[in-house]
């Protein structure tokens, strides 16, 4: 069920006026099709634009242990709901240690819509919602904890995170944080030499600098680019192969 926060939030722009080519992505909608309980909601603002940010409940797939950390999968949602901002749906794992919800992000389940009319709105507000939840199985959470998995048999130096930083074109700051932050874990439980846990380091700066939309969208790079840095190409896992 809706908390009635989530519901008070999801009632703004309802009365947004729509023209011969802007249609309003419902955000309530996409939620009624969705079917999945909201955990949390509020608005963000990310360059100029306040949306909706939503996470769903997720309880019915499989959570799992890698390199010591308890993982979760996670749905997120973001919808401006004044027509100045994309939708976007964006999957990935929450970390049990981190009481601040990072989360590893993956462009498996990831989908993005502008509110202009077109083919595009019609297939959103028709069967968008019910393809998300086709590919949200088991067997496809599975195979995305089998390719994370990867980043923990894998040993990462300084060298290493330089290159990444330098591929992820951070500025300076960040750069400098990142490397401080990957010599000295400041959880316990970031302590290691993995490629996992070094991406944990790396992703705490970088979430404290991005928050909400922007912020996920430099966290499923941030993944790309450690496995692609990280595991040699002939050792690297297949792509997903998403069954529905």
């Amino acid at each position: 069920m809706r908390s009635s926060n989530a519901q008070k939030l999801l009632s703004l722009g309802q009365n947004v006026v729509q023209s011969d080519t802007y249609q309003r992505i419902d955000t309530l909608s996409i939620v009624e099709q969705l079917g999945l309980d909201v955990d949390s909601a509020k608005l963000t603002t990310s360059s100029g634009s306040t949306k909706h940010h939503l996470v769903f409940n997720l309880n019915d797939l499989p959570s799992t242990d890698i390199g010591g950390d308890h993982v979760n999968p996670t749905l997120h949602l973001f919808n401006s709901y004044q027509a100045d901002g994309a939708l976007m749906i964006a999957f990935g794992l929450l970390r049990s240690v981190c009481a601040n919800g990072l989360v590893a992000g993956s462009s498996i389940f990831n989908a993005r819509a502008i509110h202009l009319k077109g083919p595009k709105i019609d297939y959103i507000m028709s069967t968008f919602a019910a393809e998300i939840k086709a590919k949200l199985t088991e067997e496809n959470v599975n195979q995305y904890y089998h390719q994370i998995d990867h980043l923990d048999r894998v040993r990462c130096n300084r060298t290493d995170i330089e290159r990444i930083l330098d591929e992820m074109k951070v500025p300076a700051r960040v750069y400098n944080e990142s490397l401080y932050r990957f010599e000295n874990p400041k959880r316990p439980a970031d302590i290691g030499s993995s490629a996992w846990l070094a991406y944990n380091r790396v992703q705490e700066v970088i979430a404290h600098h991005k928050r909400g939309e922007a912020g996920i969208r430099d966290n499923r790079k941030l993944m790309q680019v450690f496995i692609d840095e990280t595991i040699p190409k002939t050792e690297r896992f297949p792509k997903l192969k998403l069954v529905g």
